[in-house]
């Protein structure tokens, strides 16, 4: 039987979140680039089935079932197609993982063997998205920018994203993750995974992606770790406090979905009070951009 929740564990690094990640894969020589068809208008079919060029996914494995996890869309977002994963069910066999990843998935042992190369520290992954988990089922968006390490012969998390979709939905909307770094090094490469289902996967559920880019720093502030920010109280009801590590700031406001809410600029106070009136409960991502660096925290506003 083919276990899905293998698949996309190992998929994602044998982990369960990037902060404990270290990639394996071999070091890569070429210059950075954009996302890889990034927004799913390159297909090909070399096997009678559509894949998408520079992804890798499990369409080699269901096809002798006749059933495809990852197939094209059209029209998309923007353009002619966008990329579909939907968990499938196959009898007799179990339920089947949507999963693509940037750069070669290798189906016999579920690892990735290269992300592509990229030399950037972009502030957020952005793009637009549908998505259903049916049951307790939940889609996961990952990044990982890495750079090889040449004294320990193996892969240095710099930075990434791992997200999960809860909810749903059901048309198309824009996102923007936030990117958590844990070091001041510039990446030499980069690893997206995009799944429809989590550790539990339910049949039918299903991720829509489209236009995936990343959005680099534009409000001149350095995009390196620094020291992390102080927030209280946490949880929060009408106000939130941020201790800042600078008076000149960029503050950006994320729901946990990815959605950009509210940002302002600040400048001769480090410590600063926002109102949470406007603000639903739920959970929430802020991200602080000082010319020392940049920090990604997390909130519940009750």
């Amino acid at each position: 039987m083919i276990d899905s929740y293998f698949f996309i564990k190992r998929c994602f690094m044998k982990t369960t979140y990037f902060l404990f990640l270290s990639i394996l894969f071999s070091p890569i020589f070429l210059s950075a680039q954009s996302i890889p068809n990034g927004g799913f208008e390159n297909w090909s079919a070399p096997n009678a089935y559509n894949v998408p060029d520079s992804w890798g996914n499990l369409n080699v494995l269901t096809s002798e079932f006749s059933v495809y996890t990852c197939t094209k869309g059209s029209p998309g977002s923007a353009g002619a197609a966008f990329l579909k994963l939907t968990t499938k069910n196959i009898p007799g066999v179990g339920v089947i993982n949507g999963i693509a990843v940037s750069g070669n998935l290798n189906t016999t042992d579920m690892s990735t063997d290269a992300g592509f190369p990229y030399s950037e520290r972009p502030i957020s992954l952005t793009g637009k998205w549908q998505y259903m988990g049916f049951g307790a089922d939940m889609g996961i968006v990952a990044v990982y920018l890495t750079k090889w390490n040449s004294l320990t012969t193996q892969r240095d998390t710099v930075g990434g994203i791992f997200h999960p979709l809860t909810g749903m939905e059901m048309s198309w909307a824009s996102f923007s993750l936030p990117i958590v770094y844990l070091s001041n090094e510039t990446p030499d490469s980069c690893l997206i995974a995009l799944a429809s289902s989590g550790e539990n996967p339910v049949a039918n559920s299903y991720l829509y992606v489209d236009e995936l880019a990343f959005e680099l720093n534009s409000s001149g502030f350095n995009t390196v770790q620094s020291s992390d920010f102080i927030l209280y109280p946490n949880p929060a009801q009408t106000e939130l406090t941020l201790e800042l590590p600078a008076s000149s700031a960029h503050i950006r406001f994320f729901d946990f979905s990815g959605k950009l809410i509210q940002q302002q600029t600040t400048n001769g106070n480090s410590r600063q009070t926002i109102n949470l009136i406007d603000f639903a409960p739920g959970v929430y991502w802020v991200q602080v951009q000082t010319k020392q660096g940049i920090s990604t925290s997390r909130f519940i506003r009750q």
